[in-house]
């Protein structure tokens, strides 16, 4: 009996010292972006760096640095075709595919061929 007793002990031991401490809850905004859309906040080197979401006001006075703490880790640099990023303008909700792989830098880095202008 106290063999089974201590089985049992060391089991739920293990149990809980595997239970996940992930602070983040299913709805927040991390887990819920898709990386397939957001908007365009900076451009440079045909390469556009989108947010899953940018305040207006920040758009326009340029405030890269606020964007991308307000939206950690939602950023990612997308390098893209030069006749697209001619088209795209800082504040443009896009629609991308990545193409290959995804660099999870902050931000991360990718390519991207196929770029949809949702809205401007």
């Amino acid at each position: 009996m106290i063999k089974y007793s201590f089985i049992f002990i060391l089991m739920m031991t293990f149990l809980v010292g595997c239970q996940s401490n992930n602070k983040e809850s299913a709805n927040s905004p991390a887990e819920n972006w898709d990386q397939q859309h957001g908007i365009v906040i900076l451009k440079e080197n045909e390469r556009i760096l989108v947010t899953q979401d940018a305040n207006k006001e920040d758009l326009k006075i340029n405030n890269v640095e606020k964007i991308l703490n307000e939206n950690k880790p939602n950023a990612i640099f997308l390098a893209i075709p030069k006749n697209i990023y001619e088209k795209i303008e800082i504040g443009y909700e896009v629609e991308f595919k990545i193409k290959g792989s995804i660099d999870f830098s902050y931000p991360a880095q990718a390519t991207a061929d196929d770029i949809k202008i949702i809205r401007k």
